[in-house]
């Protein structure tokens, strides 16, 4: 007697919900990826949550990561000193260099590291991986401004970003009420010539849009406005670090 084995052709899915076919004995079931309830990982095991906002998909924390996402490390920051001029290196930082604060603030990220080699993109989506895990992106300021604009433009959407009340907030936190979700902290940044500041006051984000060699679009929120603060050459160079969130591709 003969018997034969069975083998069924099962539909799973990737996490963005797309038909994946295997060959299996078994059916497998995949789970389909929901911006505001599922969670995003990165190489180094850390786990973000999302939120939807208009019709992007944000991380909700900013971004912890030291590794991209093939694995290749980027460079440890804390004994870099004073790297003015220096638009190359691939930097992260933590806050006053205590990795305490990257538990509640992320890491700080010059825009080299932030774009790993990409090209500046205003484009919308960006179309830049960069620091960012597989199947997400750095925004492009583009970007930002979309977020901007669904939240009532940069006069109020500050005050919808950030976290409410001066846990991590300096007081007055003016307007804050978090109502989109974006959950923004303080984190502060690092300036080129090594000194950390604005930590309670104001958290900096980059881009992947630059507007020359040393400068690149960013954007800032602050304790005292509900104000989205955006700019090219008013927030600080490529060598600073600021922190970054990414956006679903």
């Amino acid at each position: 007697m003969f018997t034969t084995s069975k083998y069924y052709r099962a539909k799973v899915t990737d996490g963005s919900c797309s038909p994946v076919y295997s060959q299996a004995r078994h059916a497998m079931l995949g789970t389909c990826f929901t911006c505001g309830t599922s969670t995003v990982g990165d190489y180094d095991g850390n786990s973000y949550n999302t939120v939807q906002i208009g019709s992007q998909c944000w991380m909700r924390e900013n971004l912890k990561t030291t590794h991209y996402s093939d694995g290749t490390a980027m460079v440890d920051g804390t004994s870099a000193g004073d790297i003015t001029g220096n638009y190359t290196a691939k930097y992260y930082f933590d806050y006053n260099n205590t990795p305490l604060n990257t538990v509640t603030y992320g890491k700080l990220y010059t825009w080299a590291a932030v774009m790993n080699g990409a090209a500046s993109s205003n484009a919308n989506p960006s179309g830049v991986q960069g620091v960012c895990p597989t199947g997400w992106h750095v925004p492009s300021d583009a970007e930002w401004t979309q977020l901007s604009n669904s939240l009532g433009g940069d006069s109020v959407a500050g005050g919808k970003m950030k976290e409410v009340g001066t846990t991590h907030w300096n007081s007055p936190n003016t307007d804050a009420d978090n109502s989109s979700g974006f959950t923004c902290l303080p984190g502060g940044n690092r300036s080129q010539d090594g000194t950390f500041y604005s930590i309670g006051n104001y958290d900096y984000f980059w881009s992947a849009t630059d507007c020359n060699a040393a400068w690149a679009w960013g954007c800032y929120l602050n304790y005292n406005s509900a104000i989205l603060g955006r700019s090219c050459a008013a927030i600080g160079t490529k060598a600073f670090g600021f922190s970054v969130r990414c956006v679903r591709d």
